[in-house]
C-alpha cells in the first residue's frame, strides 16, 4: 500500500511541474511563439520518455509511412516500438508498422482544434490494418492515437466538473454521437494537464453476464450482446484537483492497460498501476449498439475467463 501511495505522489510532483512548465511556456510565447509550441511538446515527450518503459523510444515531429506509401500529416510526439532499427529512428518518416503510440500537442486547446485531430485519427486508423484473430483486434487500430494540452481556452471560473461537461460539449464527435460505422477511428485520449483525462472506450456487454439494467436494455434490443462506446472522464471534484495527480495518472494508466494488451511483459505492471486509486471519478458519454456476436466468440469469450480475466481478448472492455 506504501508503495502505491509513492506512485501517487510522484503523479501529483508531475502535475505540479507541467503546470509550472505551461506557466513559463506562455510567460514567454508573445516574446517567441515559434518556440514556445516547440517547448510544450518536448515537456510532454519528457513526461512520456519517464513513464513508459525505458524500451520505447519518444521523438518529436515526425509523419507516419502507411503500407500503401502514403504518409500522415505532421506528428507531434511518435512511442515507437522497442524492436523500431536505431538506424529509422530519426529520419522523421516513421514506418506505421513500428509504431505504437502518436500524440497531437497543444498548449491550450481550442474548439477548432477537434475537427482535425479527429479527421487524423479516423486517417491514421484507417490506414493501420486491424487483426481479426481475436474481437479486440478487431476493435482496435495497432496505433493509440491521442491528444495532449497544457491547458484550455474556455472558463475556469466554474467547478471543474463543469469544465469537464463543458469540453465534451465541443467535441463534434459526442455532440453529433458516437457513430457504430466509426467505433475504430476514434481517438483514443485526450489529456488536459489542468482539468481532466478523457479516454475512448468499447464495451461488451453479454446477456449470460448482464446485470439488471444491462439485462433490461438487451432484452428490448432482442439481443445477446451490446456494445457501448464511450468517453469518461477523469478528475477529481475538488477546487483545482489536477494538483493530486488524477490527470497526468489516468493518461500513464490508459497508456499502459493499452500497451499492455500486445506486449504481455507490460501486464504486470499495468495491472499494479491500475489498482492504484489514481483516477477515482469517472463519467462519460455513451452510445449504445445491438451487437450480434457469434458463438465461437462468446465462447472463447467465457473460456479465457470472462470478465474476470482483465487481459480477455473476447470482449468485455476492448
Amino acid at each position: 500500500m506504501e508503495s502505491r501511495h509513492e506512485l501517487i505522489k510522484f503523479m501529483r510532483q508531475l502535475s505540479l511541474d507541467m503546470a509550472s512548465q505551461y506557466e513559463q511556456i506562455v510567460a514567454r510565447a508573445s516574446e517567441d511563439p515559434g518556440t514556445a509550441g516547440d517547448q510544450g511538446e518536448e515537456s510532454w515527450a519528457e513526461l512520456l520518455r519517464n513513464w513508459l518503459p525505458a524500451t520505447y523510444h519518444v521523438v518529436t515531429k515526425g509523419r507516419l509511412l502507411f503500407e500503401d506509401d502514403t504518409a500522415s500529416p505532421q506528428i507531434d510526439i511518435l512511442v515507437l516500438s522497442p524492436d523500431y532499427p536505431i538506424h529509422l529512428r530519426n529520419k522523421k518518416l516513421y514506418l506505421a508498422g513500428g509504431v505504437i503510440a502518436a500524440f497531437e500537442c497543444k498548449l491550450t486547446l481550442k474548439a477548432n482544434h477537434f475537427k482535425k485531430f479527429f479527421e487524423t485519427s479516423e486517417l491514421i486508423k484507417s490506414k493501420t490494418p486491424v487483426g481479426n484473430n481475436t474481437t479486440y483486434e478487431s476493435f482496435n487500430s495497432k496505433i493509440i492515437y491521442g491528444l495532449l494540452a497544457h491547458s484550455h481556452s474556455w472558463t475556469k471560473n466554474v467547478p471543474i466538473n463543469d469544465q469537464v461537461f463543458n469540453i465534451m460539449e465541443k467535441m463534434p464527435a459526442l455532440k453529433e454521437g458516437l457513430e457504430f460505422d466509426k467505433a475504430n477511428f476514434y481517438p483514443d485520449v485526450i489529456c488536459i494537464s489542468d482539468t481532466a483525462t478523457f479516454c475512448y472506450r468499447k464495451n461488451l456487454s453479454f446477456v449470460e453476464e448482464a446485470d439488471e439494467v444491462d439485462l433490461e436494455m438487451l432484452q428490448e434490443m432482442k439481443s445477446n450482446s451490446m456494445l457501448s462506446l464511450s468517453y469518461d472522464a477523469y478528475w477529481s471534484d475538488s477546487k483545482d484537483s489536477w494538483v493530486y495527480g488524477i490527470v497526468h495518472g489516468a493518461l500513464i494508466t490508459n497508456l499502459f492497460h493499452r500497451m499492455a494488451y500486445s506486449n504481455i511483459s507490460l501486464r504486470d505492471m499495468a495491472s499494479y498501476i491500475m489498482k492504484t486509486d489514481m483516477a477515482p471519478l469517472c463519467i462519460g458519454k455513451t452510445s449504445i449498439f445491438s451487437i450480434t456476436l457469434d458463438d465461437v466468440v462468446i465462447k472463447n469469450y467465457f473460456d479465457n475467463g470472462g470478465s474476470d480475466n482483465l487481459w480477455n481478448q473476447w470482449g468485455k472492455e476492448l
